[in-house]
């Protein structure tokens, strides 16, 4: 038998086929990597994985068929048997020379998402998600209503149809630009009750092509109802209104994009991290370092006015921000009125524990934008029974007069 640390010959193309059955383990091998078995009998299974000069084979638990075989480019094949040695994984070669090669991990390799398998496995479970959340989904006896307002599937990663792997996978941007209408065009057959959406992805800092294909695309498409697709961004933060024409984009080209495409279709946004009420210039030019995922979005009262000039009509507030613009105890300043935490500990209100911020950014943070205790708010605040927070409510006001309420 021979180790799976021996390197396989580089493949032109590969197939991997065999029996799934439940009660596997969670990682493939042989160039492949899949989350689940599904439990589907002879179906063709797992895609390869983004290969950079040749196929890998993958460390990890037993896979779910007792034996695979392997194609090279239609000439060689091997059938490979998985076994545990000394807890390895290890194969046995029956049909041709020992492989070649060398093993990849997690962090160097990825899924190809058009590849046949995986893009199959992924409508699979679009067409099982558009049905169980729409409305009148029946449970045995029970019809259940609708449970979401609107479902955007990613393509590749989460919610989102990331172009990765450019430098390895050929054919950027035609094949991905053919997967995306392909899985879209799958979306609309199912005739879907519930309201889609599609994502907006920048690929190799080209804030035009990619993004504004996928805004023409959703908005060719459409659920059972005959509503159009909407789209959007998930990264909305104050750099969109300070960069300055012609270099702002803004974030996968939306503001463009909602320019273009404002047909009645929902524009959606989500911020790219928590706001900063205190920071109103993103880090400053030419970057606008600090406005990133793993730094904040700016101030909320500065970059939501101005997506909704833009046209957004969804908003995907975070939590966080949310609880700040409205909870009265998101702080405790005073353990008489929100619970029984230390005073000014900040520890306790909206969360045990706030993603992202500091205690000092907690208190700093309410007591500059949250709900302050009457004169300090116009309106008043009335749910605010801490006497000593003096936020000005701006963050409140901020939403509702964005939103409509007021």
């Amino acid at each position: 038998m021979n180790s799976i640390d021996q390197p396989l010959p580089a493949l032109a193309t590969s197939a991997i086929s065999g029996p799934w059955g439940m009660g596997c383990g969670s990682e493939g091998s042989l160039g492949v990597r899949q989350q689940r078995c599904p439990g589907f009998e002879n179906h063709e299974a797992w895609g390869s994985r983004c290969r950079v000069a040749q196929a890998r084979i993958k460390v990890g638990p037993a896979p779910c068929a007792n034996s695979f075989t392997l194609v090279e480019a239609g000439l060689r094949r091997y059938t490979i048997t998985p076994h545990f040695k000394r807890g390895r994984f290890v194969t046995e070669d029956k049909d041709g020379p020992a492989p070649t090669g060398s093993v990849n991990t997690k962090v160097s390799s990825w899924i190809v998402p058009y590849e046949a398998p995986m893009m199959v496995a992924r409508q699979t479970f679009i067409a099982a998600g558009l049905q169980h959340f729409g409305p009148n989904f029946t449970q045995g006896t029970t019809i259940i209503p609708s449970q979401v307002g609107y479902v955007r599937a990613g393509k590749s990663v989460g919610g989102e149809s990331f172009a990765y792997c450019t430098a390895a996978l050929s054919g950027m941007p035609g094949t991905w630009k053919t997967y995306i209408t392909q899985m879209t065009d799958f979306e609309k057959a199912q005739t879907p009750a519930i309201q889609l959406l599609q994502p907006l992805n920048v690929v190799d800092n080209n804030y035009t092509d990619y993004p504004d294909w996928e805004a023409q695309d959703a908005v060719a498409h459409a659920n059972g109802y005959g509503i159009v697709d909407g789209f959007g961004s998930q990264g909305l933060s104050l750099k969109d209104k300070l960069l300055p024409p012609p270099t702002n984009h803004c974030a996968s080209d939306w503001c463009a994009m909602f320019s273009a495409y404002n047909r009645g279709n929902p524009l959606e946004l989500q911020q790219i991290a928590n706001s900063d009420p205190s920071d109103t210039t993103c880090g400053g030019p030419p970057n606008y370092a600090n406005c990133n995922p793993n730094g904040d979005s700016g101030n909320l009262n500065d970059w939501l006015p101005f997506a909704t000039q833009q046209g957004v009509n969804i908003l995907e507030l975070y939590a966080v921000d949310a609880e700040l613009a409205f909870d009265p105890c998101f702080c405790v300043l005073n353990s008489s009125n929100c619970g029984s935490s230390p005073n000014g500990s900040c520890t306790h209100g909206s969360y045990t524990a706030l993603n992202g911020l500091d205690t000092t950014q907690q208190v700093n943070f309410f007591q500059s934008v949250g709900l302050g205790y009457q004169t300090h708010c116009n309106p008043q605040e009335t749910s605010q029974t801490q006497t000593n927070a003096i936020g000005n409510c701006s963050y409140r006001d901020t939403i509702n007069k964005e939103h409509g309420y007021q």
